[in-house]
C-alpha cells in the first residue's frame, strides 16, 4: 500500500509540475502570461482541497444518504444555472461555464466526481443485487442520466461521453452484467450518429479525422498542427521553449493540445514520460482502489481512477489524430482551473481510501462481475 501511495503522489506530483512547466513555455510568446498565474491560483485552490480530502475527510463519509444526495441536488442545479440562467456563460457556441465572482467554473466536472461518489454509495448498498438488470443498470442509470443530459443539453458532447463511460466501468466493476452496459451502449451511439448527421460542425469535425491532409486547412487545423508539432520534435525535441506551433499556428496549445507542445520541446522522450506518469497514476489508483477497507471505497477509488484514466486517454487519442477532435483537457497538464480542481480533490479522495486501506486486497474473484454473496468471507481489515 506505501508504494502505491507514493507511486501515486509522485506521479501526480511530477505531471502537475511538468504542466506548470510547459504551460509557461505555451505562453512565453505572449505578454503579462496571464494563463500561467491564472492556473498556479487554481493550483493553490486545488492542492488545498486534496490536502482536505486526503488528512482531514473520512471518505466514508460520502456515502451517506443525505450527503450524496445534497451532492447530486447541488450538481444539477448547477447544470441547470448554466443552461437557464444569467450566470451561465457562452463561449464558442457552447454554454458550460458558470460565473462566480471574479472566476468561471465548469459545473460539468463537480457533476463528474459526484456522479461517481453517487454510483459507488448505491453500488455497495445494492450489492447482493446489481447482477439483476434493474438494480444492476436501469436504475442507476437513471439517476446518472439527468446530469448526462444536462451536460449534453450545454452541449458537451466529450463530458458526456467521459462521464457515461466512467459510469459504465463503475457499472461493471460492482457486478453488472456486460449485457445490461453492452446494449444501452450501443444505442446511445446510434442516437450519437443520427445526431452527428444534424450537426454539421461535428460532422464536419469526423470527416476531417478520416482524412486529416485533406482538411489541413479547415476542420482538420487543430490536429494536423499537432501531429506537425509531435513530429518536428523528433526524438529529443527542440528543447524547452522552443516550439514554433505555439506562435500562433496551434489552436488551443495552453489546453487540450499541450500535449503535442511536449512532444515538440521534449521530443518523443518527453511524450512517453508524460504517457508514462498517467499509466503509473492509473495503475497506483487501482491498486489502492483494490486494498480499500471496504467495497464503497473499492467502487469510489475505481471509478474516480476510471474517470481520470479515460480522460487522459482520450486526450492522448485526440491530439495524436486516433479519435476525432473534441476538447477534453489532459489531466493534471493542461490549463483548466475547474479539471485541475476536480482531479486534485478526486486524487485526495484516492489517499484517505489509502490511509484506511487493509494490507490484504478484498477477496474480489477472478471475474470482477461476480461480486455477490462475498460479504461473509470479508477478512477482518488489517491496517497497513
Amino acid at each position: 500500500m506505501k508504494t502505491s501511495i507514493w507511486l501515486l503522489i509522485v506521479s501526480a506530483g511530477a505531471l502537475l509540475a511538468l504542466g506548470l512547466v510547459m504551460l509557461y513555455s505555451a505562453e512565453m510568446a505572449q505578454a503579462g502570461q496571464p494563463l500561467f498565474r491564472q492556473q498556479l491560483m487554481w493550483c493553490g485552490i486545488g492542492l488545498a482541497a486534496a490536502a482536505a480530502a486526503a488528512a482531514i475527510v473520512d471518505y466514508r463519509w460520502l456515502k451517506h444518504p443525505v450527503i450524496c444526495g445534497a451532492g447530486f441536488l447541488l450538481a444539477a442545479l448547477a447544470l441547470a444555472l448554466v443552461l437557464w440562467s444569467p450566470l451561465g456563460v457562452s463561449k464558442l457556441g457552447a454554454t458550460r461555464w458558470l460565473r462566480v465572482g471574479f472566476a468561471m467554473f465548469q459545473p460539468s466536472e463537480l457533476a463528474k466526481v459526484v456522479a461517481i461518489v453517487c454510483l459507488a454509495a448505491y453500488a455497495e448498498y445494492n450489492r447482493r443485487r446489481m447482477r439483476n438488470w434493474r438494480w444492476g443498470l436501469l436504475y442507476p442509470g437513471l439517476g446518472v442520466s439527468i446530469l448526462l443530459l444536462l451536460i449534453f443539453r450545454e452541449p458537451d458532447w466529450g463530458a458526456t461521453l467521459h462521464l457515461a463511460a466512467a459510469a459504465a466501468g463503475l457499472l461493471y466493476f460492482a457486478g453488472a452484467r456486460v449485457s445490461y452496459i453492452l446494449v444501452p451502449s450501443l444505442i446511445g451511439l446510434v442516437v450519437l450518429a443520427f445526431l452527428l448527421q444534424k450537426d454539421p460542425v461535428r460532422r464536419e469535425r469526423v470527416e476531417a479525422w478520416l482524412d486529416p491532409e485533406a482538411h489541413q486547412q479547415t476542420a482538420g487545423h487543430q490536429q494536423w498542427r499537432g501531429i506537425l508539432a509531435f513530429g518536428s520534435g523528433g526524438a529529443y525535441g527542440l528543447g524547452l521553449g522552443h516550439s514554433r506551433q505555439k506562435l500562433g499556428f496551434l489552436p488551443e496549445h495552453q489546453t487540450d493540445f499541450l500535449y503535442p507542445i511536449v512532444g515538440e520541446e521534449l521530443g518523443l522522450i518527453g511524450s512517453l514520460a508524460v504517457l508514462g506518469l498517467q499509466l503509473t497514476l492509473i495503475a497506483s489508483g487501482f491498486l489502492i482502489s483494490r486494498r480499500a477497507s471496504d467495497w464503497f471505497g473499492f467502487y469510489l477509488g475505481s471509478g474516480l481512477t476510471l474517470l481520470i484514466g479515460i480522460q487522459a486517454l482520450l486526450n492522448m487519442a485526440v491530439v495524436t489524430a486516433v479519435l476525432p477532435n473534441k476538447g477534453i483537457p489532459l489531466p493534471l497538464l493542461s490549463y483548466g482551473g475547474s479539471n485541475l480542481v476536480m482531479v486534485l480533490a478526486s486524487l485526495g479522495l484516492l489517499l484517505s481510501i489509502a490511509r484506511r486501506g487493509t494490507s490484504q486486497p478484498l477477496p474480489i474473484p477472478e471475474t470482477t462481475r461476480v461480486l455477490v454473496d462475498q460479504e461473509e468471507h470479508l477478512p477482518n481489515p488489517q491496517p497497513a
